[in-house]
């Protein structure tokens, strides 16, 4: 590691960090970190994204290495479905950015996206043909009293 690569940082109490340049003074190190969008993640979120966090891999136990197995990963549903991102956005109506950053792992599926993930990958065919045919007028309230 060479010394002009490299940086040297304080932490202050205050969780302020700060770096500190060669001439002897010092910035404020900004935080990407999107704060109000950890405060608004369920526990189930929170435990999801850091079981799908690739740097956490060496502290997974063997019980957390099973629970992402059965996790749905939306680029293996594609990839067989041999769709590109923006044939299995199209057809599943989700969002080509939003496709992306869950195949890339930049973000992950909520909740109620896995289970339309996990939907998608056990009858493709009939998601997509529902989502294709056209939508029937209303249904009265009793019929859909029936139904459910």
């Amino acid at each position: 590691m060479s010394e002009e690569n490299t940086i040297r940082v304080k932490l202050y109490r205050d969780g302020t960090v700060v770096q500190e340049l060669k001439d002897g003074t010092t910035r404020v190190l900004e935080s990407d970190s999107d704060w109000a969008r950890v405060d608004a993640m369920t526990d189930e979120d929170a435990e999801y994204n850091a079981l799908m966090d690739p740097d956490f891999e060496p502290f997974l136990t063997d019980e957390d290495r099973e629970k992402i197995k059965t996790l749905p990963d939306p680029k293996r549903i594609r990839k067989k479905l041999k769709l590109t991102q923006k044939e299995f956005s199209r057809r599943y109506e989700i969002p080509l950015g939003t496709l992306r950053d869950w195949e890339r792992r930049a973000r992950f599926p909520d909740s109620a996206a896995r289970a339309y993930l996990t939907v998608i990958s056990r009858d493709p065919k009939r998601i997509a043909a529902l989502l294709a045919a056209p939508e029937p007028a209303e249904e009265p309230a009793e019929e859909l009293a029936k139904a459910s």
